[in-house]
């Protein structure tokens, strides 16, 4: 988990620590925010809400653990032009849920 965190930070400044990335996996119920797919060790991507190319940072309110499929499938896209692009008006709930993550995880800084 320390591998995929310290890679990122490499590439942009950020205080994520594993701990916090626990906390996110546990807050999602150990499933993708975007897809509810289960994640474990193998299959999950570290996730920039914001992308790294748009100025995102490798803090906790910006980083959630992710399944594969999805991070690859976002890439360097803003979250809300890819969710437009790849989710129904239906799945509203989980982006509600992913903001009040953002929001936590800015109270705790």
């Amino acid at each position: 988990m320390n591998e995929k965190i310290n890679k990122n930070k490499n590439r942009s400044n950020g205080t994520l620590t594993e701990q916090d990335l626990k906390n996110s996996l546990v807050y999602f119920d150990n499933l993708c925010p975007y897809s509810n797919t289960p994640l474990n060790e193998d299959n999950w991507h570290l996730e920039h809400i914001i992308p790294v190319i748009m100025g995102g940072t490798t803090d906790p309110w910006n980083c959630i653990a992710v399944c594969g499929p999805c991070n690859l499938s976002k890439g360097g896209k803003h979250l809300l032009d890819w969710w437009d692009k790849t989710h129904k008006p239906t799945d509203e709930d989980k982006l509600e849920k992913i903001f009040l993550y953002i929001i936590k995880a800015l109270n705790k800084e």
